[in-house]
């Protein structure tokens, strides 16, 4: 069982993955949760101590939106499950990522190396080509159908709220900047620079495109349970109300 604050790192990961179509296996959201703790400055977790908790959430959120997982080859003797989205990726085509104990891919490229190839691979591409050779869209995600105003922000079809870069940056806020989110009279407030006495009722790391996606969790233990939500940024924080 590991800690509060891997545990959310782990979530972050693996929504992430889901949300942007990314195909991945349990190893692969050890490295990235390894990297937000090292970011953070906190103990780095291993492997084989939170393959549980990985499988837990990478089960509930991707089988849950209608993943698939299967074995795949990672190289030498190893075998490992890869979780996909069977409309638009072929599985096939996953590339493992380089680590100690398998042989490196043979178009590595140690300018990329901690980057999931799978994420490049979708990112170059709007579409990705199935088994048959069959180009196919990926899924659109499509937010709620609720009315919202110009200046709120709606949540995804996770109810995750994403902080944009724009009001991020204004905020005070880069990459890898470590966010504490805790609630003030109706309001969610993430800031790095947490009042004397405050608990932070979550803890996240800026993403490398400069967002941050406040799960539902968080919302509701700061008592906000609206569709869309504006958000306001300071010079050093980011406030979030109905």
């Amino acid at each position: 069982m590991c800690n509060t604050n891997t545990q959310q790192f782990i979530e972050q990961v693996v929504a992430d993955k889901v949300a942007n179509n990314v195909m991945f296996t349990l190893f692969d959201v050890t490295l990235e949760v390894q990297a937000l703790e090292k970011a953070a400055g906190l103990p780095i977790s291993r492997h084989r101590n939170i393959h549980d908790d990985v499988a837990g959430s990478a089960n509930s959120e991707a089988l849950s939106n209608g993943w698939n997982r299967t074995t795949r080859p990672m190289g030498g003797n190893l075998v490992a499950l890869v979780y996909f989205n069977p409309v638009i990726h072929d599985v096939t085509t996953y590339t493992p990522l380089p680590r100690k104990d398998a042989p490196a891919p043979k178009n590595a490229n140690p300018a990329l190396d901690g980057v999931n190839p799978a994420a490049l691979a979708f990112a170059g591409s709007a579409t990705s080509p199935n088994s048959a050779g069959v180009t196919s869209s990926p899924s659109v995600i499509t937010p709620p159908m609720i009315p919202v105003s110009p200046d709120h922000k709606a949540v995804d079809r996770w109810n995750r709220l994403r902080l944009t870069c724009e009001v991020m940056r204004a905020g005070g806020f880069n990459p890898g900047d470590m966010v504490y989110a805790y609630a003030d009279n109706g309001k969610l407030v993430l800031t790095n620079n947490l009042p004397t006495s405050t608990q932070p009722i979550a803890k996240y790391i800026v993403d490398c495109h400069c967002n941050v996606r406040v799960t539902p969790k968080t919302l509701k233990a700061a008592g906000l349970t609206a569709g869309a939500f504006k958000m306001t940024a300071t010079t050093d924080c980011v406030a979030v109300e109905p």
